[in-house]
């Protein structure tokens, strides 16, 4: 009588630690009488079998029981079905688990002085120690799904499988464990053929993971490269503006120099205005360069050009290429600009004397030949290999390069790295 009453006792108890539980990770519903109804019900069911059922039944029917509670719980919250199949497996797991750290504790401690785990005294003590334990592993998962949204995000359901094949794996392990610890008869080829069959299955179930965490890397991957492609587009705007800015201030510019030149040819001072027109023709020189007639491509040459001057870079050019582009300007541009601003900081990195950049772009017959070498340091063959052929910027230039149907490569000679690039059927 004492040890069914202190069985129950344990099954209230962690009847409030699954409802603790679940209230931190899940929304509750409304309604939940009928829930209550029929959890009270596996109560007096549990007081029932352990009061007048044979000892050798009861490990089974607590499985049992401990699934039905757990599921009845769990329904008292927002869950899907999935989500639910996959706490009940892994919070029998979790049961297992502290009943195992319990018997294994209690035969340390107290073996000496007692002969069998199954006498009255070490069923009070592996009881009230299990409850203990499972107050520890409730409250620490608790802790650690501390946010509700957490289950409330729905799962893909073929995943949720997937991993409920651990707990059920380690289910009948530990079941297998705690039966042979009671000295309770049970099947061990059964088991066997449970835990080989579970092995296979968790295995199969491994490869499936590996292969969605992959999928998942591949789309995180994916949505870093249009990231880095809508910031270099976004710079591309920034950098338009920019420039349409400058030209609204060149014209408000020239205009002030033709009123100056209007007043000093009407008072008929030809000297003063020469020497005002050499002036300004001068500082217009050093406004900017043109090295195409393409004027995006032209301004984004420019600013990169300025700020590897800022960082006493030289730069050599040798561009030609024509207006009569079929794929869209902002394309060449963002490419020229992610070079650029690559060889610029390989440049800035590289301490020693070679600090310089090559240019080439050059068109042939209907293909576009974009070629940027620079001076680097050697070591970063070793120190930075991956992230010359995985870093975010190279992988943006290598999907616009390979959207628009064209080759890109990349390699080094001695100390200098060198990319090129081949746009085919550009031009019309």
């Amino acid at each position: 009588m004492e040890d069914a009453l202190l069985r129950n006792i344990s099954l209230i108890m962690y009847v409030f630690l699954l409802d603790y539980f679940f209230s931190g990770v899940a929304v509750k519903k409304s309604k939940t009488f009928l829930i209550n109804l029929i959890i009270c019900t596996i109560i007096l069911f549990n007081f029932l079998s352990n009061l007048f059922l044979q000892f050798e039944y009861l490990p089974y029917i607590n499985i049992f029981l401990s699934l039905f509670v757990i599921a009845s719980i769990a329904k008292k919250y927002f869950l899907s079905d999935s989500e639910i199949f996959f706490w009940m497996l892994f919070l029998l797991a979790v049961n297992f688990i502290c009943e195992s750290v319990s018997v294994k504790l209690i035969q340390l401690v107290i073996l000496n002085q007692l002969e069998n785990i199954n006498t009255h005294y070490s069923i009070l003590f592996s009881t009230s120690l299990t409850l203990l334990i499972e107050i520890l592993f409730f409250f620490g998962m608790r802790l650690f799904l501390s946010r509700k949204e957490t289950l409330h995000n729905q799962i893909n359901t073929i995943s949720l499988l997937t991993m409920s094949s651990i707990p059920i794996i380690s289910s009948i392990i530990l079941f297998g464990f705690l039966m042979s610890e009671v000295n309770m008869a049970i099947n061990r080829r059964i088991i066997d053929v449970f835990i080989t069959m579970g092995i296979v299955i968790m295995n199969i179930c491994v490869l499936y993971l590996y292969h969605s965490i992959s999928f998942h890397q591949a789309y995180i991957n994916r949505i870093s490269l249009e990231k880095k492609a809508l910031e270099s587009e976004i710079k591309y705007v920034e950098e338009i503006k920019k420039s349409q800015e400058n030209l609204k201030q060149i014209r408000h510019d020239l205009r002030n120099h033709f009123l100056v030149l209007s007043g000093l040819l009407e008072n008929e001072d030809i000297s003063s205005a020469k020497k005002y027109l050499r002036k300004t023709m001068k500082q217009q020189e050093t406004i900017t360069d043109f090295y195409t007639s393409d004027p995006i491509l032209n301004y984004i040459l420019n600013e990169k050009l300025t700020i590897a001057e800022q960082s006493e870079i030289q730069v050599n050019t040798s561009i030609f290429i024509s207006e009569n582009v079929k794929i869209d300007h902002d394309i060449i541009a963002i490419i020229v600009g992610n070079l650029m601003d690559n060889a610029i900081e390989a440049c800035t990195r590289n301490n020693g004397k070679g600090k310089d950049i090559i240019v080439i772009i050059k068109q042939f017959k209907s293909d576009l030949f974009i070629e940027i070498n620079n001076a680097y340091l050697v070591n970063e063959r070793y120190t930075r290999k991956e992230r010359q052929s995985a870093g975010i910027g190279i992988k943006s230039i290598r999907s616009l390069v390979e959207k628009n149907g064209g080759i890109y490569h990349s390699w080094t000679e001695a100390d200098r790295y060198f990319a090129s690039i081949v746009l085919f059927d550009v031009y019309e």
